[in-house]
């Protein structure tokens, strides 16, 4: 009990509200006058920014992260001037704390791998309790739609459940269990990978599996002629398999929700509303890059330029190269490729790291998959954490490599 305490009052637990906030903040009581995300956000900066100060040092990884990243908001707020959109100081002062913070408070908190546990165990009770309440929506509806859980979009719904469904194949996969914590893994595993069948999310779910096609073939290795795989490879593929097959051939009302929207690719126009509008979205965002390709049309220009406040190309590089053109995609890309170069550490040296380093890297695959067709810089805090992470791990191996040698 005291350690479901410590677990549920720690700071890993805030970071992970903050960063879900806007995911469940509209049933959290007074939420109409007090903005839930911006207190999680000042009050996780407060502890945080005390403990470092009490601890008083900053690893060296971690100030470089924090200057990269300083470059890019800096050029944002100069973008800010020329932007023709109302609304340009508010995405940069929003992407700035938000956003910023998902990045630099992931390795300021996270400083041992029982802190990344802390973190991945918050998001999964969090999809856990969301999909309970998905689910009791799913058997109230009387036409099968999308499940809007909390008021939130779909779409957050199913990106919190990829993202647990991964932690959790990473643990069965990964590391040794009792067979009872195997089978619990599994089980959770399967109720979140159906109630995400049942949410209607096609990007997310189609983005979870090309995810674990690619961990699942960096589970493969010909080495000196002799293929080496995982054990629960085979049985895996096999339910992969299974499951691919019993939706294409069955009529099952859980498949009726993602085939029906699976379906609108190909019967309808331009792919349906949903995918011509992203069509034409990135045609503009396109335009005005080749318009402006080195400052782009400032910070929030899409939306104006768009003709929809608060819209956004959904690919968040065309979303960069509009609004902050060349430079932007520069900054942004060294933030991508230091944080990623960290990441490379120690990969496959022992299980805890190689267990964590998958975590932290489907992590950043899928939510980089997902930034590329919906949300903004803004919605796509996730992919930013996961930067963050690497910088975290990164920390973490320096410090406990340092430990060993001494």
């Amino acid at each position: 009990m005291k350690t479901y305490t410590k677990l549920i009052f720690s700071k890993e637990i805030l970071f992970v509200l903050f960063l879900y906030a806007g995911f469940y903040k509209s049933v959290v009581p007074f939420s109409g006058a007090i903005d839930i995300t911006i207190v999680l956000l000042f009050a996780s900066i407060s502890i945080t920014l005390y403990d470092t100060i009490k601890d008083g040092y900053l690893y060296k990884q971690s100030l470089i992260s924090i200057i990269i990243f300083m470059f890019f908001i800096v050029y944002i707020f100069i973008s800010y001037f020329y932007s023709p959109s109302a609304y340009s100081l508010t995405k940069s002062l929003h992407f700035s704390l938000t956003s910023g913070w998902a990045f630099i408070g992931s390795f300021l908190i996270i400083k041992s791998n029982n802190s990344f546990n802390k973190v991945f165990k918050g998001i999964i009770i969090l999809a856990l309790i969301s999909s309970i309440f998905a689910l009791k929506q799913y058997f109230n509806n009387t036409i099968h739609t999308q499940l809007n859980v909390f008021s939130s979009d779909y779409l957050a719904l199913g990106r919190l459940l990829g993202i647990s469904i991964l932690i959790l194949l990473a643990n069965i996969l990964l590391i040794k269990q009792s067979i009872t914590n195997k089978i619990f893994t599994s089980m959770t595993t399967l109720f979140l990978l159906l109630i995400l069948i049942v949410s209607g999310g096609r990007a997310p779910l189609l983005f979870l599996i090309i995810t674990i096609l690619i961990f699942l073939l960096f589970q493969v290795n010909l080495n000196n002629k002799t293929l080496k795989y995982n054990k629960l490879l085979p049985s895996f593929i096999v339910f992969l398999i299974t499951v691919v097959l019993i939706f294409f051939k069955s009529n099952l009302a859980i498949f009726e929700t993602f085939k029906t929207r699976l379906l609108f690719l190909t019967t309808q126009s331009g792919g349906g509303a949903s995918a011509s509008g992203r069509i034409d979205r990135l045609k503009i965002a396109f335009d005005m890059f080749k318009d402006s390709p080195i400052y782009g049309k400032g910070i929030d220009s899409f939306s104006k330029y768009y003709g929809m406040a608060n819209d956004y190309p959904h690919n968040i590089f065309l979303e960069i190269a509009a609004e902050l053109g060349i430079i932007g995609i520069l900054i942004f890309s060294i933030i991508l490729i230091f944080s990623l170069y960290n990441l490379h550490l120690n990969f496959q040296k022992d299980k805890q790291n190689k267990l964590l380093c998958w975590k932290i890297f489907l992590i950043f695959i899928y939510t980089l998959l997902n930034a590329n067709i919906s949300g903004d810089i803004i919605g796509n805090r996730m992919l930013f954490t996961s930067l963050g992470f690497m910088i975290a791990f990164s920390n973490i191996y320096r410090h406990n490599l340092s430990i060993n040698k001494s």
